[in-house]
């Protein structure tokens, strides 16, 4: 991971060879108080690097909040893991090993309408050890690909669902929401091509049985996550990450046990401007 100090310079540093291959540790750049021009500089280090590590920030309700809001308007949430007073934020503690849908490789929500880009997560309390969350980058994943393998996944489109996640929480799997996306997205940002498929949420492609596609889908769920495309963050409270949900994959550890693991986030929606398919063979 680099590390960037963004006040009053960014420069590049040393990355840990511990940690993996992308990513950016962000110093001298204040959360609370974040302005657009700072969330401008935000998006900027997100293209170029997927992750950021912000240590030392722990922010309240209130101050993550607006954070979030600079990038969009947020996910709300209905369900049980919320925040007392804030429907737009996530409460991430103490789920059971055997309810937690995040230790599976994903992206968050891909089956809703509305898409998710930037995501903010801030550390309250943290285990002794354990409890890392992993990042899959997946601009570097499909440059990594062949160009017969390109050719072939421009055209493929494929079907995610919310099944998986309404059986953890008690809802019936054929309410559960569902949307198709390419499996190839070119950023509306950066330009760059990035895979958008993730075990957890996609089981099949448009147009297809779940037969016919399962060994193409199990080969890019395996390809996608390898260990020189993947980020460990291991994380101390006061920490804030925030990633592109479009352009990374993540995997939350569940390996600590009974002890405590508190964090919040906050998603920001699609503010409109789209994420552009990537063009079809001829």
């Amino acid at each position: 991971m680099t590390t960037i100090a963004v006040v009053p310079t960014v420069t590049p540093l040393t990355g840990d060879p511990d940690t993996g291959t992308f990513g950016a540790r962000v110093e001298g750049l204040a959360l609370a108080g974040l302005d657009a021009r700072g969330a401008e500089k935000v998006l900027d280090l997100l293209d170029a690097h997927g992750v950021l590590h912000l240590p030392d920030q722990l922010l309240s309700p209130e101050e993550q909040l607006a954070v979030g809001r600079l990038f969009g308007p947020l996910q709300r949430t209905d369900y049980g893991l919320r925040h007392p007073d804030h429907d737009e934020i996530i409460h991430v503690t103490d789920v059971r090993k055997e309810q937690r849908i995040t230790e599976r490789w994903h992206a968050d929500s891909t089956y809703f309408a509305d898409e998710l880009t930037v995501c903010l997560l801030n550390a309250v309390e943290v285990p002794p050890s354990g409890g890392d969350t992993m990042f899959a980058d997946q601009v570097r994943a499909h440059d990594g690909l062949s160009d017969r393998m390109k050719d072939l996944l421009a055209g493929l489109r494929a079907v995610h669902s919310g099944a998986a996640f309404a059986r953890i929480m008690g809802a019936d799997p054929a309410d559960a929401p569902r949307r198709v996306h390419d499996v190839v997205r070119i950023h509306p940002r950066s330009g760059r091509r990035f895979l958008y498929v993730n075990a957890a949420y996609v089981d099949r492609f448009e147009g297809m049985t779940v037969e016919e596609g399962r060994g193409l889908l199990r080969t890019l769920f395996d390809y996608a996550t390898t260990p020189d495309l993947v980020y460990r963050h291991r994380w101390a409270a006061g920490d804030v990450l925030i990633w592109d949900n479009r352009t990374c994959q993540h995997y939350a550890v569940h390996d600590y046990g009974s002890a405590r693991r508190e964090l919040w986030r906050v998603s920001a929606l699609d503010d409109g401007s789209g994420t552009a398919a990537a063009p079809r063979p001829a």
